[in-house]
């Protein structure tokens, strides 16, 4: 599954193979139906990340296991998703009254 720099970097891998020809000249014209298919997988791809995550999130809800929601919760703050992150790191706090780590990573959200 690609995070955001990857699937940035997909595109412009595939863009940059699109503007050089056969015998290496750098072309304009890029198929637009490559790039489509290029943001297509990419959207895919993102997708099938976001709800596997939210998938996780459900399940480690259900369970209470601290560290699980510890890890999801650092994952979603490294995507910038603080609000979501604070939510879970709080509950793994609650159910582990001294996990340092989730206290420390809640702090920066």
């Amino acid at each position: 599954m690609l995070d955001v720099g990857e699937a940035a970097a997909v595109i412009a891998e595939g863009h940059a193979q699109m503007r050089v020809g056969v015998a290496g000249e750098k072309r304009d014209d890029a198929p637009e139906g490559e790039l489509l298919n290029l943001l297509k997988l990419t959207h895919s791809r993102k997708k099938e990340e976001l709800e596997f995550l939210l998938k996780s999130i459900h399940e480690a809800k259900e369970k209470g296991d601290p560290e699980v929601l510890y890890h999801l919760g650092s994952a979603l703050f490294h995507k910038g998703l603080n609000a979501e992150a604070c939510d879970l790191l709080r509950l793994s706090c609650e159910l582990r009254n001294k996990y340092h780590q989730a206290y420390f990573v809640l702090s920066q959200t």
